[in-house]
């Protein structure tokens, strides 16, 4: 008699199908921890291409994984693709219980968002930075950097004086703690920063700009034009020296020259609205005040925040005879020479506006 075969037993099944599945997550987990380590390496080599693919292979197989998106973020920063790097450190943060580096994530994110324009969401992410790690340098160096660039002054100083404290020989720092103070008038305590920058690090081209504008204002041109020239044979491609350059040459009454330099600083960078200023500065001194007038409208029109183009292009245009724009002008130097704490030039514009008021 043929016998009835048995049900299967479910609890085996279950058992079974349960192991077959911890095998196939073990496995899968396996395969990421190794598609991982082989996109660490991509990226340590410089193949940040194939970085990308490993991290997205990653990203699919442990969607939660902080580390391959941060990782993938760096490799979309190193090759500009920015608005992907972004994308992927909002991702990395968003999965934060599995890293312990969201600092430096907050610091990268803001970088990112800095090389597309996105100022004010930057200055945001530094600082979430620097509240989750209180000593964490990048952050303040580059805060500083970007204060300066809104022409904040004060802020930017505040957080060099910190990056500086924590790392003494912060070369980027002490540029811009020169270029802040040098802004609000202490040539002297600039000119420290500066050189002390140099000395740490002789090939960077911004610092000897920055040293040859101390010179300028102390009117040291000679000098000053040493060190432009020295800033522009480290970085050719470097705009600003040569429109700083221009007002050196300018202030020796070597017009023709200057203007050969700013043109140059705007063939390099034709939305520097500090090369635009320099060049209507100039166009002044050469009292072509009409030609000078659009300059430093464009320079406004690239950086409303350039007190010294609206102070400039009040005076022109007062001079030519449109005195209540000229005013208007001129009193939006004044509020912008306050809000930056640049009390020589608040002094100056205050004294102009008595005179023709």
């Amino acid at each position: 008699m043929q016998s009835l075969s048995k049900p299967p037993n479910n609890r085996n099944v279950f058992n079974r199908l349960l192991g077959l599945a911890l095998i196939g997550l073990l496995y899968s987990l396996f395969t990421a921890h190794n598609q991982f380590q082989q996109g660490v390496n991509f990226y340590e080599q410089g193949n940040y291409s194939a970085a990308v693919s490993a991290f997205q292979e990653v990203t699919e197989q442990d969607a939660d994984n902080a580390e391959a998106y941060y990782y993938l973020g760096m490799a979309f920063s190193q090759k500009k693709e920015f608005d992907r790097a972004i994308a992927a450190y909002q991702k990395a943060i968003a999965f934060a219980s599995t890293t312990t580096k969201l600092d430096s994530i907050y610091y990268d994110l803001a970088t990112a968002l800095w090389k597309t324009n996105k100022s004010d969401e930057a200055i945001a992410m530094y600082r979430k930075a620097i509240e989750i790690n209180p000593n964490h340098m990048g952050s303040y160096t580059d805060l500083a950097s970007i204060l300066y660039e809104r022409d904040d002054l004060n802020g930017a100083i505040t957080a060099a004086e910190k990056a500086i404290q924590l790392n003494p020989n912060n070369s980027s720092a002490l540029i811009t703690l020169g270029a802040a103070l040098s802004d609000q008038g202490h040539q002297d305590g600039a000119s420290v920063k500066l050189k002390q920058a140099i000395a740490l690090a002789p090939g960077a081209a911004e610092a000897h700009n920055n040293l040859g504008i101390v010179l300028i204002r102390q009117k040291k041109v000679e000098a000053a034009i040493k060190e432009l020239k020295q800033a522009i044979a480290l970085d050719p491609k470097f705009a600003t020296p040569y429109s700083n350059l221009g007002l050196a040459l300018s202030a020796q009454g070597k017009q023709t020259n200057a203007l050969a330099e700013i043109k140059r600083a705007i063939d390099l960078d034709p939305k520097s609205a500090k090369a635009h200023a320099a060049l209507g500065t100039v166009l002044i001194a050469q009292n072509k005040v009409s030609a000078a007038i659009p300059e430093l409208k464009r320079a406004i029109a690239l950086k409303y925040h350039e007190a010294g183009a609206h102070y400039l292009l009040g005076l022109a245009l007062y001079d030519q005879g449109d005195r209540q724009a000229g005013m208007t002008s001129l009193k939006r130097a004044k509020d912008l020479f306050k809000a930056q704490d640049r009390m020589i030039m608040l002094r100056q514009v205050e004294q102009v506006l008595q005179e023709v008021q």
